[in-house]
């Protein structure tokens, strides 16, 4: 009988002593530990639904500041801070001067915000996956830490002040205009939320700083867009990395764990716990998932 050629597919994915693909075994090992330890699947589910349901709960929390008490003015502030004002400084030799690129790269990073805990997210699920929940965590306390600023201390952003324009909605449009709460100025969650980002990956995650430095790059960018498109003044941004690095603080410091741990009950401790036995990996599962030996090249093969 004549020898039939394989597919080019399995030719260049190789093949087992079985004749099988690697990768094809690869995948029925995943659904074979999917079988055994269905939580991997469930638990992020669980996870980030709880992130969404206290992440729209923040939304409501949000509009209080919008009602409570009078806004501040801190223009006067930011002046004797640093000489100026940078937001005034950077439109007038900026944006009065034309420079399209800036306008749509503001516009940009003003938009990137968004999506960072998202994608930061999936990342920490790729490559740190027990450490998800604490990610998740990390971005919801940080935004809750601002919440609370939102309601006792509302502030008049730049863009309310004369001489300063809204470049956000000059350039690009009135979504921002839908804002239920335009006093929610200081702190700056757009600062502080990117910042809790990539704080994270750099103290939580050593071996994928790279993320938490490109996050940090990020930040960088919105940061600068936010002031010049007079969405913030320059010391919201400084309080929302100041309110990113208590973040760290609260989840990194031993103190806070201890008193933590004080709460009747200790479900903190409790859900630490499950969500280490979850992705916690048998010995016997750590040697099933080693790595696949590839098949020898054929001059290899005949050389051996």
């Amino acid at each position: 009988m004549a020898h039939r050629p394989r597919g080019v597919l399995v030719r260049a994915l190789g093949s087992t002593t079985e004749g099988n693909p690697p990768v094809s075994r690869l995948v029925r090992s995943w659904f074979a530990t999917v079988r055994r330890r269905p939580a991997l699947v469930w638990w992020p589910v669980v996870l980030w639904a709880a992130w969404f349901v206290l992440n729209l709960a923040f939304v409501f929390v949000r509009r209080l500041g919008a009602h409570t008490f009078a806004p501040n003015d801190v223009e006067g502030i930011e002046s004797v801070l640093f000489g100026g004002v940078p937001t005034r400084w950077l439109q007038a030799n900026l944006y009065q001067r034309g420079v399209p690129w800036l306008d749509f790269a503001g516009f940009a990073f003003h938009g990137i915000w968004f999506g960072l805990p998202f994608a930061w997210g999936f990342l920490a699920m790729r490559y740190e996956r027990a450490k998800l929940a604490e990610f998740l965590s990390w971005t919801t306390v940080v935004v809750y830490l601002g919440a609370i600023v939102f309601i006792l201390a509302p502030v008049r952003p730049p863009w309310m002040e004369a001489g300063v324009t809204r470049v956000l909605v000059v350039s690009r449009g009135g979504y921002a205009t839908l804002d239920d709460n335009p006093y929610a100025a200081f702190p700056s969650l757009h600062a502080g939320l990117a910042m809790t980002v990539a704080l994270f990956f750099l103290l939580r995650c050593p071996g994928h700083r790279f993320w938490g430095w490109l996050a940090a790059a990020i930040t960088a960018g919105i940061s600068f867009s936010v002031v010049y498109m007079g969405e913030h003044w320059l010391i919201d941004v400084l309080a929302g990395w100041a309110v990113a690095g208590l973040t760290a603080y609260l989840h990194m410091s031993g103190r806070v764990r201890r008193l933590l741990a004080r709460i009747p009950g200790d479900p903190v401790g409790r859900l630490v716990r499950f969500n280490a036995r979850v992705y916690a990996a048998p010995a016997a599962e750590q040697l099933h998932h080693a790595p696949i030996p590839l098949p020898c090249a054929p001059a290899e093969s005949e050389a051996a």
